[in-house]
């Protein structure tokens, strides 16, 4: 096998960087998390960034299932879709290659470049969470356009609107809880619907990417009851996302990819970092390692082991598991995850950007 251990770019190189300061300075914010947690968050990026809304060459359809802190009661449990690709796909299938001459010695020689066009990205997702007493069921869509720049680089940005169910004392009945909810006016099943809103921006290529977005944007206040907390400890805080990771090919069957996902709001702050390597594009494995904020210091949250399958570049399989390292390691025995994709009308056989 032949090795190929290309040079980087010097906007990769901008990039890379950029993603690291803001990575390590991300980390001293101290920030209740209101998001669901999730381990295979490189196959769900529409959840955290409505600008990856069209950037992949299909339509990426996922569906997922998380069963946080086995063992513990009422541990949360997350069930999400989310569904992206391009309007004009199909143009840009068509009119992928361009021939430019190139005249010789002797003779016109052609040579093939990549015509780039604007895309227009459309997205919807829909996410159920569950913990505890809390349960929050959400839907939206959104829009992005990407801006070809650069020899191979693309911008996009991108909005979501949505709306969000929340209600509070949906398992009251659980046995040896509460045998009457009516008892506190909070607890009484009462669910909220609240309109939300996302933005996201990105930069990317087919090896390197790195993002910014917020979501809760509206900062919905939470009435459930009349109680003596702050309006201001009672509304849907914004929540910022960093996203980044890089695909470096080690061989002519060998990638190693590092990602991070860092997530922090005015009471929360987590940081994934993880790394994969995968071969023949059809196999993955990986490991990461999480932190995130307790009420004095940033601590390890937990070690994460990953795989994931590829059948024909049409259906992706994707499975992780969180060993829990924080004080919830004395009743938990982690948390399992698992991922199902399928990529529709993949004409050129493409790989994801971001996997």
């Amino acid at each position: 096998m032949k090795k190929r251990f290309p040079a980087l770019s010097t906007l990769t190189k901008v990039a890379l960087a950029l993603a690291l300061a803001l990575a390590s300075g991300l980390g001293h914010v101290a920030l209740a998390q209101q998001q669901p947690q999730l381990s295979q968050y490189t196959a769900n990026m529409l959840l955290f960034n409505p600008a990856v809304a069209g950037m992949e060459d299909f339509i990426a359809a996922r569906a997922g299932y998380r069963q946080q802190f086995v063992g513990v009661p009422d541990g949360p449990q997350t069930v999400y879709v989310n569904v992206h690709g391009a309007l004009n796909q199909r143009d840009l299938n068509k009119e992928d290659l361009g021939a430019l001459p190139m005249r010789g010695a002797s003779t016109i020689r052609f040579k093939t470049e990549t015509i780039r066009k604007i895309r227009h990205g459309v997205g919807g997702t829909f996410v159920s969470d569950r913990a505890g007493q809390f349960t929050r069921n959400s839907a939206s869509g959104g829009y992005a356009i990407h801006l070809p720049f650069a020899r191979s680089w693309y911008f996009s940005g991108g909005a979501q609107l949505g709306v969000s169910f929340l209600q509070l004392g949906t398992n009251w009945n659980r046995e040896g809880f509460i045998t009457n909810p009516n008892a506190d006016p909070a607890l009484a099943g009462r669910t909220l619907g609240l309109p939300e809103a996302s933005v996201g921006g990105m930069v990317y290529n087919d090896k390197l990417y790195v993002g910014l977005s917020a979501n809760q944007l509206l900062q919905n206040r939470l009435r459930f009851g009349e109680t003596n907390i702050s309006i201001d400890q009672r509304k849907l805080n914004v929540h910022y996302y960093l996203t980044a990771g890089y695909r470096l090919p080690l061989t002519d069957e060998l990638d190693f990819a590092p990602t991070t996902l860092v997530k922090f709001s005015r009471y929360t702050y987590a940081a994934d970092l993880q790394a994969r390597v995968r071969f023949r594009q059809a196999f993955y494995a990986g490991i990461g390692y999480r932190l995130a904020n307790t009420t004095t210091e940033v601590t390890g949250d937990g070690v994460t082991g990953l795989v994931g399958l590829s059948f024909n570049k049409l259906v992706d399989v994707a499975y992780s598991f969180d060993f829990t390292t924080s004080g919830l390691n004395v009743g938990s025995n982690g948390s399992h995850e698992i991922v199902v994709g399928v990529r529709l009308y993949n004409a050129k056989k493409a790989n994801p950007r971001i996997w």
